[in-house]
């Protein structure tokens, strides 16, 4: 997920966050991508929310597997804002499995406990 995340020099930004919300007009790069969420309006929500502020690569920290459900925990480097100083954050990724297959279904970060795609949903 995170290798189709990061731009390759000649593309700046490799994904359209509206076309994952709509799902519509999908690239075949973003239809691949979106295949790795539980569905796409999530993939859309999830990856607007981590290539805003994410400035290095992840390095996975932990994982658990309970079942159908995993957690897979990473570090991160974020810099909010342009200007400010960047710091490490632990990302938690949800994971749910559907036939033989794991989707990341939740994004939970320290400001977004109960995850980052049910804050968004709640609010909309």
């Amino acid at each position: 997920m995170f290798q189709m995340m990061y731009p390759t020099p000649d593309v700046v930004d490799r994904f359209n966050e509206v076309h994952l919300l709509e799902g519509k007009d999908l690239t075949p790069e973003e239809e691949a991508f979106a295949k790795l969420f539980w569905d796409t309006r999530r993939s859309g929500i999830l990856c607007e929310f981590m290539t805003e502020a994410m400035t290095e690569f992840p390095s996975v920290i932990d994982q658990e597997v309970n079942g159908d459900s995993a957690t897979v925990r990473v570090s991160v480097t974020v810099s909010p804002l342009p200007s400010s100083d960047s710091s490490s954050m632990v990302y938690t990724f949800d994971l749910k499995k559907r036939g033989p297959n794991w989707y990341v279904y939740e994004l939970r970060v320290p400001k977004a406990p109960d995850g980052v795609f049910n804050r968004v949903k709640s609010s909309s």
